[in-house]
């Protein structure tokens, strides 16, 4: 378990995103949308070694709230059907 003052460096961070919006209007008032965004956040911990804040310990295994790169895809796919003008 990491000590308060190895986490001096956590604060160096950084983050971007990148993403695009599909549409389709097959018919009048029928929306049809897929949606992707991909994150990653950079931290001072890269690589396979992370850092663990609160760690619970057993023989073999360490549990805990990590700190490390991460990449993260979200896809979403709508549709949607107005009845309203």
């Amino acid at each position: 378990m990491q000590r308060g003052s190895d986490l001096g460096s956590c604060l160096s961070w950084s983050t971007w995103q990148v993403g695009s919006r599909t549409q389709w209007n097959p018919v009048s008032q029928l929306d049809i949308g897929v949606d992707v965004l991909y994150s990653k956040l950079n931290t001072e911990f890269s690589g396979s070694n992370s850092t663990r804040l609160i760690g619970f310990f057993a023989p073999g295994k360490q549990f805990g709230l990590s700190i490390s790169d991460q990449d993260v895809w979200s896809v979403m796919f709508r549709v949607q059907r107005n009845f309203w003008p």
